[in-house]
């Protein structure tokens, strides 16, 4: 992968979590009254594990694996990937919608930002908007020290991600083989260490070439959003209702000669609708959010699914 702002390759490091549990993660099926169908089901049994790992196409980073039991049974394991098991505490607070206007002021007051009390709130945010720093994060600084850099992905883009696949093989021979050899914390651990054992660099190779493929499909995608010229929506309107074209003026007219046609159709006043901001551009992905309660990639997927039904309604 080469980084397109630069000259200097760059050797990448891919980091992700995921999880396992102690008895394993197994697919069953229950019937369902008389009709002889079923439904499919998974069955999750024993304590769950929490694991951060990173690797490359030479394999897994040596001394990079980080596992730990999970305390609660809640579904969603991001939360208990806190400060203490990976550290991504960020600094430098910005206002946002959850914040009161007077905190808000507080803060513009603070970078030198002159605060009408009057404005709204989402006022206030466009003068936040103008004037709030790049984000820092502690880990940045972290690695920095090092001489690496962090590279993020774009929020529910982990399709960018090759060690999402790589979970996805580990995990299969896990559940396959957990319980060869007992169950319990040490064949947990024994387990999943063998299950990483068949991740070769070969495999990590084939899974970031794959990965980058993806990536290069969704890149040309875009800039061929980005090369299309739509122009300006222009629509024919009449001065007022009682102009308004109906089908009886429009069946009178056709009676008529043609240049009667063109000279009523020239008097209608051409009412030309401007481009709007680009709201994608002008707000950063929490931003977008916060005011439009839907994210960027969610966004763009029903813009691409209305784009994809456009033909077949012309048809």
């Amino acid at each position: 992968m080469r980084n397109v702002n630069s000259e200097r390759l760059s050797e990448f490091v891919y980091l992700g979590k995921t999880w396992v549990f102690e008895n394993g993660f197994t697919c069953c099926r229950s019937w369902q009254d008389s009709s002889k169908k079923t439904v499919k089901t998974t069955k999750t049994d024993g304590k769950r594990y929490i694991i951060l790992h990173a690797g490359n196409q030479n394999g897994f980073i040596p001394g990079a694996s980080l596992i730990f039991c999970s305390k609660t049974n809640n579904p969603d394991y991001h939360g208990e990937m806190n400060k203490e098991n990976f550290l991504r505490n960020l600094e430098n607070k910005v206002p946002n919608t959850g914040w009161k206007k007077a905190d808000i002021c507080r803060w513009l007051t603070e970078h030198d930002v002159n605060c009408d009390g009057n404005l709204l709130k989402t006022q206030l945010l466009d003068l936040v908007a103008q004037k709030k720093p790049p984000k820092s994060y502690v880990v940045d600084k972290l690695v920095q020290q090092y001489g690496h850099t962090v590279l993020r992905l774009p929020p529910y883009h982990c399709i960018f991600n090759p060690i999402e696949h790589i979970w996805g093989i580990a995990k299969t021979y896990y559940n396959k083989h957990i319980g060869r050899d007992g169950y319990g914390v040490e064949n947990t651990l024994k387990m999943w260490q063998e299950a990483l054992d068949t991740i070769t660099p070969q495999v990590w190779s084939n899974t970031i070439r794959h990965t980058e493929k993806e990536i290069q499909k969704w890149w040309n995608r875009e800039a061929a959003f980005d090369r299309e010229d739509t122009g300006p929506l222009i629509i024919n309107v009449a001065d007022g209702d009682s102009d308004a074209i109906n089908m009886d003026d429009l069946d009178d007219i056709m009676e008529d000669d043609d240049e009667e046609l063109v000279q009523f159709i020239n008097e209608q006043r051409v009412y030309v609708v401007r481009n709007r901001p680009n709201n994608m551009v002008m707000w950063d992905n929490e931003e977008f959010f916060n005011r439009f309660r839907l994210s960027k990639p969610t966004v763009n997927r029903i813009l691409l699914e209305i784009q994809n039904q456009l033909p077949h309604l012309e048809e």
